[in-house]
């Protein structure tokens, strides 16, 4: 979808509302296809190794072209009907009608000001305050879901530019400016969501004796305010008598506004809604309940028909009369959106049989685009199934696509309908009788075992060409099919029939850059390799993860760091693995105590990581175990690397002198490794390439007994800061065990461990670390032990039975600010979005606002009350105002505090009370 659409399909109701106050402006028009659209599947965005929504990128012009590479039956509908249509096509017809088809022209007239346009303006001749602030989106009225947007950047736009022209007017008072002001204030304050107990005002006619333009113009500010205040029936009739008179300088404004008072009368109107509620609640039976459905169903298509029917009508004379064209485009994007939204269905239908007319190239993002999401719209998880059974037999694409989707391999997937037994079924019969390759294709991609009927298709399906479209398709279904059912020599050699010289990449000459069909058939061999040999070659994956889940599992969750050490060392291992596998042979050898593994991972490093060098020395020089994890999460944190096999994606060895979270890993427990198989569709590995496995088990039963990262790295602080309590290195570190709160990564430990360390850390200054000068003996008072246990017992006692709460806000200066953020979160934006786009916090800005786990006493009053008024994790529902400005709040965890052991806790407020010379900090 291009980018400049994705906000117009998030709304329910009618989006972007043409402006009422618009004269020439087009801007404030842009964007008629306010459709809305669902995540498709919610794995995809989570599997970097393969795009199971859509192909590769660009993957239009390539499907348009014929390069198909390997189809998926997640992909959404747009790139299975290109699919359909470039297996139906031959390449020559692709071409030429590529050719022959004008390139989309998108819509780049996006408006600005907005707003500020108008509070500016407003500025130049009021200084009286605004009721309440400014706001673009309204609820529903007496409904407890959504919101609509209601005043557009076009309204505010108009507005302004039409009080330019009022006070450039020298005939115009400057009291009848402020007067016009006045009444747009009214008529703005119903953009937003009425207030409590209060009645709409809408702004009175002027007297007669006033100027007529300027009671003109006081005519359009009352249609609009009873348009704004969804007095629908009242506005359409204003709007109306306004058109009529066509010396009125809002005239071919107001019939446009007339079309919008109609359409939005009837996207609005959820009397259905109700109904369906009192059928669901009724105690008829279900065949009444059906009945009842159908009729108000049929009642609602029949008054939205109507409506439709008089817009159109409506449209055609305005369209037809010349002295109203610069209204004509506005009115044409209108229509447009009044057919998406009032006959969905009969607009879905019309882009259905235009597209299986396969006479000219589709405007993608146009044509295509718009049936592609109406069509997630109305047919998601088997909606509107007479719709369906309707097109798949008037049109044979479709029918192909439905059968496809229906065996997606993603069970959440809206277009999952659990009938892939019924599909794989039909589609061998149309193979069978009509012998055509698109259902040759859908037989083997809806396959789910090999049966005498399935292997029917392999030889045909093999004799497809290299250079055929289906080639890449055909061969992955088969080998995985032949996998499943142990014919593992036959499949290995189809796969191996479409590679490389190389042996890991499918050839350029069949398919260039299609890093998703080479990691699925990476996949399919590492899934089938049996020896060390087999499986180096498949390890790794184009994308930014380089590992998939089932290599993740054998090299994380299967081998020990010898085994790792000496892959490492192997001529064939790839050699971007090389410096990944030594780091984690090194890290893991040293947290179980396995001294000369660590130390030859070690030296193995240094030589290609002379940045490095100091802290690897340093390391190697000593051989005290405690000074050598401290130097390892020294390096570590400055460079970005892990335990685990590629789980720091970043490149290894570039420096970054700024702490970061402890996020290396969150557990070695194998029990992870099916999460993100579920996510990539993976068969766990089989190879045997462990030189023990006894000792591997050992060694990873240590390693899951250490916790998190966020558990060792927690470890550390603590005996640094007892060992050498002023390390200027401390500071960072323990933030980071702090910040490793948000990241979710716990263990039974986590909670305490954490505690500790923020104790430890609230002895250290505010700003800086101390000073690197250990403290001269004796110079403390000595520490009594009653003072320490009367502090911890009070500080326990004061913290007994809280709860923790993780937060995020967004902060802002104004509540205007606050209110337009919420509007556009309540309107789909996601939260931690605004917060980086307004949010003036420099703390928690770039982080998304995140503010990590704490207990509600470390805030201040107002926000601390907000959050502990919530008893769930959700948004607070309103902004909430504290002396550093006005805040969102989203609770997104709630979990009980609990504090640490005396025996953790001892060191840290002893080294508090020496700091503070022994004063009676608990008093």
């Amino acid at each position: 979808m291009h980018p400049h659409l994705n906000h117009l399909f998030r709304l329910a109701a009618i989006g972007s509302c043409t402006a009422l106050f618009v004269l020439s402006t087009s801007n404030a028009h842009a964007g008629s296809r306010n459709i809305p659209t669902y995540e498709r599947d919610e794995s995809e965005s989570k599997d970097g190794i393969v795009k199971r929504l859509r192909p590769d990128s660009e993957y239009n012009q390539q499907y348009k072209s014929g390069r198909l590479g390997v189809l998926l039956p997640s992909y959404e509908r747009s790139a299975l009907y290109l699919a359909y249509r470039a297996l139906t096509l031959d390449q020559q017809t692709l071409k030429k009608q590529e050719q022959d088809t004008p390139a989309y022209a998108f819509e780049t007239d996006i408006p600005k000001g907005g707003m500020d346009a108008w509070t500016a303006q407003r500025a130049s001749v009021s200084d009286q305050p605004l009721r309440r602030p400014l706001a673009e989106n309204r609820s529903f009225k007496g409904r407890a879901y959504g919101g609509y947007l209601n005043c557009t950047i076009g309204a505010y736009n108009f507005a302004a530019e039409t009080l330019g022209a009022l006070k450039s007017n020298n005939k115009i008072s400057k009291s009848a400016v402020q007067e016009w002001v006045t009444a747009q204030d009214i008529v703005f304050d119903l953009c937003g969501d009425p207030e409590a107990n209060t009645t709409s005002v809408i702004p009175q006619d002027l007297p007669a004796s006033t100027p007529a333009y300027l009671r003109q113009l006081r005519q359009y500010q009352i249609a609009t305010a009873y348009f704004y205040d969804e007095k629908f029936d009242e506005a359409l009739r204003r709007f109306d008598a306004i058109a009529a008179v066509k010396s009125h300088p809002m005239s071919g404004w107001a019939s446009h506004a007339s079309l919008r008072a109609l359409l939005r009368s009837g996207s609005l109107d959820d009397n259905l809604d109700k109904r369906l509620i009192d059928i669901r609640a009724s105690n008829d039976t279900r065949e009444q309940k059906v009945e009842a459905y159908n009729r108000a169903l049929s009642e609602k298509q029949r008054k939205m028909a109507q409506i439709y029917t008089q817009i159109k009508a409506r449209a055609k004379l305005i369209l037809a009369d010349k002295s109203r064209s610069k209204q004509h485009q506005a009115v044409q994007k209108l229509l447009t959106q009044a057919a998406l939204y009032i006959v969905p269905e009969q607009v879905y239908t019309e882009l259905s049989n235009q597209l299986g007319r396969f006479d000219k190239d589709v405007q993608v993002n146009g044509q295509l685009d718009n049936w592609s999401s109406l069509g997630d719209r109305l047919l998601d998880y088997r909606g509107n199934l007479d719709l369906l059974v309707s097109l798949r037999k008037q049109q044979e694409y479709f029918d192909w696509i439905r059968t496809i989707q229906a065996c997606s391999d993603n069970p959440d997937s809206p277009n999952y309908s659990g009938l892939c037994t019924q599909e794989h079924q039909h589609a061998l019969t149309l193979w069978q009788k009509t012998k055509a390759k698109t259902w040759l294709i859908a037989s083997l991609m809806t396959a789910r075992e090999l049966t005498p009927q399935v292997e029917a298709t392999f030889a045909p399906a093999l004799q497809a060409s290299a250079d055929s479209k289906e080639y890449l398709t055909v061969r992955y279904y088969i080998a995985r099919l032949m996998r499943q059912a142990g014919r593992r020599h036959e499949a290995v050699a189809i796969i191996k029939s479409v590679l490389a010289v190389d042996g890991t990449s499918i050839d350029p000459a069949i398919l260039p850059e299609s890093a998703s069909a080479n990691n699925l058939f990476r996949q399919e061999m590492l899934a089938m390799a049996k020896t060390e040999a087999e499986a180096l070659p498949y390890l790794l994956r184009d994308s930014a993860w380089r590992i998939g889940a089932d290599a993740d599992a054998l090299l994380n969750r299967y081998l020990s760091s010898e085994d790792l050490l000496r892959l490492a060392k192997k001529p064939a291992t790839d050699s971007r693995m090389i410096e990944q596998l030594l780091m984690a042979a090194w890290w893991r050898s040293d947290m179980v105590g396995k001294t000369a593994t660590a130390e030859a991972a070690a030296r193995l490093l240094l030589p290609s990581q002379p940045a490095m060098a100091a802290g690897i020395n340093a390391y190697l020089a000593t051989n005290d175990a405690e000074q050598r994890h401290y130097y390892l999460a020294r390096l570590a944190m400055v460079f970005h690397m892990s335990p685990q096999v590629y789980r720091i994606r970043e490149k290894l060895g570039a420096a970054n002198n700024r702490f970061v979270a402890a996020n290396w890993w969150c557990s070695f427990n194998p029990e992870d490794f099916k999460l993100q198989a579920r996510i990539q569709r993976v068969t766990p590995a089989s190879t045997d390439i462990s030189n023990d496995m006894v000792r591997s088990e050992a060694e990873l039963n240590k390693l899951r007994q250490l916790g998190t990262a966020a558990d060792w790295l927690a470890r550390i602080v603590l005996l640094r800061a007892k060992s050498t309590p002023n390390d200027p290195a401390l500071q960072g570190m323990a933030d980071a065990v702090i910040l490793s709160e948000k990241l979710g990564c716990i263990s039974a430990d986590s909670d305490a461990l954490v505690n500790a360390v923020k104790l430890v850390r609230a002895s250290m200054p505010p700003s800086k670390a101390a000073p690197n000068v250990r403290p001269v003996a004796g110079t403390a008072r000595p520490v009594s032990e009653e003072l320490v246990r009367n502090i911890y017992e009070k500080e326990k006692q004061r913290t007994a039975g809280k709860q923790q709460y993780r937060v995020s806000h967004i902060l802002v200066k104004t509540e205007a600010e606050a209110k337009s953020a919420l509007s556009k979160i309540q309107n789909g934006a996601k939260f931690d979005e605004v917060a980086r786009q307004v949010s003036i916090d420099p703390g928690s800005k770039d982080k998304g606002g995140d503010l990590g786990w704490s207990l509600a006493d470390v805030y201040v009053k107002p926000f601390a009350d907000a959050i502990t008024s919530i008893d769930k994790p959700e948004r607070y529902p309103t902004p909430v105002q504290t002396a550093f400005g006005w805040h969102l709040i989203e609770v997104k965890g709630i979990r009980p505090f609990v504090f640490p052991s005396y025996e953790q806790a001892k060191p840290y407020i002893e080294e508090q009370l020496r700091q503070q010379g022994n004063k009676q900090i608990s008093k």
